[in-house]
């Protein structure tokens, strides 16, 4: 079991690598914020078999219903890898906020899906953390809230 971001060994473990990466030259800071991950369903499943633009076009599907709700939530897109996207909000007051843009992202891919086959339906899981993060000088974030 992860140790929260909030817990003293988990603290501890923060500073120093905050102070790791400092020292390697890449400045860092400790921050609280939300951490919101989305990853599609199935999609390593989905992709092998079909063709790359299929797979292609649904991640798409998934980045175009996040990125707009994303933004207009006061959050931010952090990174994509594959069928996955990283965001965060940076204060954990804007918890509800992150909620409701999640919840409106699943919406708008439920209406997407109404207008496609059953086999091009998308499902997407969510997740939604809370915590210390050591934000990196290129808008990275890591530590017990991310993992």
């Amino acid at each position: 079991m992860a140790k929260s971001g909030g817990d003293k060994n988990g603290r501890s473990q923060l500073l120093e690598k905050i102070q790791q990466a400092q020292q390697r030259g890449l400045p860092a800071e400790e921050d609280e914020c939300v951490v919101l991950f989305v990853d599609i369903v199935g999609y390593s499943k989905y992709a092998s078999k079909h063709t790359d633009e299929e797979a292609l076009e649904m991640v798409r599907r998934v980045e175009g219903a996040a990125r707009d709700l994303i933004a207009e939530g006061g959050g931010r897109v952090v990174m994509t890898a594959g069928d996955a996207i990283m965001a965060c909000w940076q204060s954990k007051e804007l918890l509800p906020k992150a909620v409701q843009q999640a919840m409106a992202m699943m919406d708008k891919l439920k209406l997407d899906n109404a207008k496609r086959r059953r086999p091009e339906h998308i499902r997407v899981r969510v997740g939604i953390h809370c915590g210390t993060v050591m934000r990196l000088q290129d808008g990275d974030l890591i530590g017990h809230a991310v993992n």
